[in-house]
């Protein structure tokens, strides 16, 4: 059986291999080809193709590396993938773009606390419970955070509710800034080697009215409660002021020319 021979496309050596064979590998490189066979009767009529078996060439055969088929189609899928990922790219960073010229974009990103326009507190009457109750809980939190132990020999009660002021600005904040301050004031009594009340507040700004008509209280409250030293010691301190009265003094008195002031019963108030 007369065997066709071809040149290896790799290396340029001779294959030699039976027309029925369907494989053929490089005995030199040892790269594997898959057999193609493809007829050369373009006219495809029984005369031609008589003539051409005659002479011996009625078969052409090509040799095709195995595996470039699978690396071909594997390189089109990559291709494919990348080229819509790119697309898809550009189109999201078209999309964010467009949203970043939009008003509300960080809006929607970062949602902030639903309020009514323009509604702040202006009566103490206006604060929930429900409100109030994490008022109280975040300025206890905050005065036990803030003054700590005293290093002498006295006991101390823990920071007890007393009451608050609302002070509300009296030309809008046009003129003088904040809307309103809101001071949540707590006492604690000192035993032993001296016994005294002290006062200490935290103090919240511009608070407003939600939808529901609670009040907002995400803010973080402002300490007020200086450290003072007793007996003329170095050692021994306290914290907090005084007294009632002391309190209203330092921190609320020095704003009664721009806001109007509000407190509840049980704090000091001039008459």
């Amino acid at each position: 059986m007369k065997l066709i021979e071809k040149r290896c496309p790799n290396c340029g050596a001779g294959l030699k291999f039976d027309k029925n064979d369907t494989e053929v590998t490089c005995e030199y490189c040892k790269k594997s080809y898959v057999i193609q066979r493809d007829s050369v009767n373009e006219n495809n009529d029984f005369k031609s193709q008589l003539s051409l078996d005659k002479a011996g060439m009625s078969d052409y055969y090509s040799l095709v590396q195995k595996g470039n088929n699978f690396a071909n189609v594997v390189g089109i899928f990559i291709f494919v993938g990348a080229f819509l990922f790119i697309i898809f790219m550009v189109v999201g960073i078209v999309e964010v773009r467009n949203k970043m010229n939009n008003d509300n974009f960080f809006d929607d990103v970062y949602p902030s606390i639903e309020v009514k326009k323009d509604k702040y507190v202006t009566e103490i009457s206006q604060i929930d419970e429900k409100s109030l109750g994490i008022f109280h809980k975040e300025t206890k939190n905050t005065l036990d955070k803030w003054t700590g132990k005293i290093w002498s020999d006295v006991s101390e009660t823990e920071w007890t509710y007393v009451g608050m002021y609302l002070l509300v600005n009296k030309d809008d904040g046009k003129k003088f800034g904040e809307i309103n301050y809101l001071f949540d004031v707590y006492k604690k009594t000192y035993t032993g080697e001296y016994d005294m009340d002290v006062y200490g507040a935290v103090m919240y700004t511009n608070l407003k009215l939600l939808e529901d008509n609670t009040v907002n209280n995400s803010y973080y409250g402002t300490p007020c409660v200086p450290m003072q030293f007793v007996n003329g010691g170095t050692s021994s301190f306290i914290y907090g002021y005084e007294g009632n009265e002391e309190l209203y003094n330092k921190i609320i008195r020095t704003k009664r020319d721009e806001y109007k002031i509000l407190a509840t019963d049980g704090l000091y108030l001039e008459n």
